[in-house]
């Protein structure tokens, strides 16, 4: 009889201890931590929103850099190219000028010679 007295009572016993803790908890406790947990949460998306937004701020200024640097070069390269152009334009100029005076010389050079000709006949004639 002890013993079918004593087993209810021992199971009686673990049941209440195994339920007091769960009803021995808080539920603003649960709650509490519940509350804690969800706000670490955010709080570890929100600074992973942060680096990406940073990461992104830093990509985002390095493209406008290179962009400006890139419209820059350009700028120069044109002006570079203009130039050019302005100075092989003036060498054809040169150029001709050059001609045009070889071409007045040689026919300067021609009339001298047939003037000296013409001279040295007269000369020849008296």
């Amino acid at each position: 009889m002890k013993i079918r007295t004593i087993i209810p009572v021992f199971s009686l016993i673990a049941a209440m201890l195994l339920s007091f803790e769960s009803f021995g908890q808080d539920p603003l406790d649960l709650k509490t931590r519940e509350n804690a947990r969800a706000d670490s949460i955010r709080r570890i998306d929100q600074n992973l929103q942060n680096q990406q937004q940073s990461k992104d701020k830093y990509r985002m200024d390095n493209a406008k850099d290179a962009s400006k640097e890139t419209k820059a070069k350009a700028k120069e390269a044109k002006r570079v190219g203009r130039d050019a152009t302005d100075a092989s334009d003036q060498s054809k100029k040169a150029l001709k000028q050059e001609k045009k005076a070889q071409r007045t010389r040689s026919k300067a050079n021609q009339q001298a010679k047939k003037a000296s000709d013409a001279r040295d006949k007269s000369d020849n004639n008296n």
